[in-house]
């Protein structure tokens, strides 16, 4: 499972020893807590536009309902 690391609320998208080594976490005095988080373990992909078409309908279609009996 991939996971996220994290030094207050900020993620560590480097290596730790630049993240370590930049100016924000330079006191080397101080207890360093490393927080991580689970990832998702399916990507998601952003809403487009659909290439397919319905009949009747000349824009792009939003949401859709559907009635159980059909009304």
């Amino acid at each position: 499972m991939p996971y996220s690391f994290f030094i207050d609320q900020d993620e560590i998208l480097n290596t730790l020893e630049e993240t370590l080594d930049s100016k924000i976490y330079k006191n080397t005095e101080k207890i360093t807590e490393i927080i991580y988080q689970p990832q998702a373990l399916f990507k998601v992909r952003a809403v487009t536009r659909c290439s397919s078409t319905m009949e009747g309908h000349t824009e792009s279609v939003i949401s859709v309902a559907f009635s159980p009996d059909g009304k």
